[in-house]
């Protein structure tokens, strides 16, 4: 990639780089199109058959719940400040 056209790629992605940076820049622009190229050489196809991993991730019920409002009060009562059943934290966004 010459001079020019990193200068004009700079210029479509709106960054400003140096004399300094354009040098180095077309090295790696040239190392990473060359790397470009080989990866398209690369023959990737998928088997016919789905692969089915060895684990899985199985969801499981919880079960035991217990029961509503046993440990409001507990709650209630660690947090700093309540109101009407809730917890009252400071308001952070304006309406």
């Amino acid at each position: 990639m010459s001079t020019v056209d990193v200068r004009k790629v700079a210029q479509l992605a709106r960054l400003a780089i140096s004399d300094e940076e354009i040098i180095d820049l077309e090295k790696k622009v040239a190392d990473i199109i060359t790397l470009v190229d080989e990866l398209q050489k690369v023959s990737a196809t998928l088997p016919d058959e789905p692969v089915i991993p060895a684990h899985r991730t199985i969801m499981r019920e919880d079960g035991g719940a217990h029961d509503e409002g046993k440990y409001t009060e507990a709650i209630l009562g660690a947090a700093p400040s309540s109101r009407e059943g809730r917890i009252a934290v400071a308001q952070v966004i304006k309406r």
